[in-house]
């Protein structure tokens, strides 16, 4: 089979909703599941075992700083000790066939955020690392 280079995926195609709140100025966007697995060896077999426990999210999102309504957010919340309730919904679209790769992950939490940082002649990005606790398919891309 052939590869159809209109088939393959770009970030000019990628979304990120916010809380539900689309942001345009996403520069670039992770989330990836790490697997927590425990080692298991056993007497008379030389292999080794891989025996799963659970797992854990995490990811980051850089964007070009347009406001200060996340840092604000996150100041408000390591203040009072209260972390706000959020979810993040992505979507990666096929140009071709207008399929798009949907997931949502929530129970999100930031675990750094810049309070300020620039330069001169440089646009101002803020990189923004999370965890994340639940991950739901919302569609996909058929092959």
């Amino acid at each position: 089979m052939a590869l159809n280079t209109n088939d393959i995926l770009t970030g000019a195609d990628g979304r990120v909703w916010w809380n539900g709140k689309l942001l345009a100025s996403v520069t670039k966007f992770e989330a990836k599941v790490t697997g927590d697995f425990e080692k298991i060896n056993v007497c008379g077999d030389n292999a080794t075992y891989s025996m799963y426990n659970g797992w854990a999210g995490s990811g980051s999102m850089t964007l070009y700083k347009i406001d200060t309504e996340i840092a604000d957010m996150m100041i408000d919340a390591y203040n009072s000790g209260v972390m706000p309730d959020l979810h993040v919904v992505t979507s990666l679209t096929n140009r071709r066939t207008k399929e798009s790769a949907r997931y949502q992950v929530s129970g999100v939490a930031i675990t750094e955020f810049i309070v300020a940082a620039f330069e001169a002649k440089k646009q101002v990005e803020e990189d923004i690392p999370f965890n994340f606790s639940r991950i739901q398919r919302l569609g996909g891309i058929a092959s």
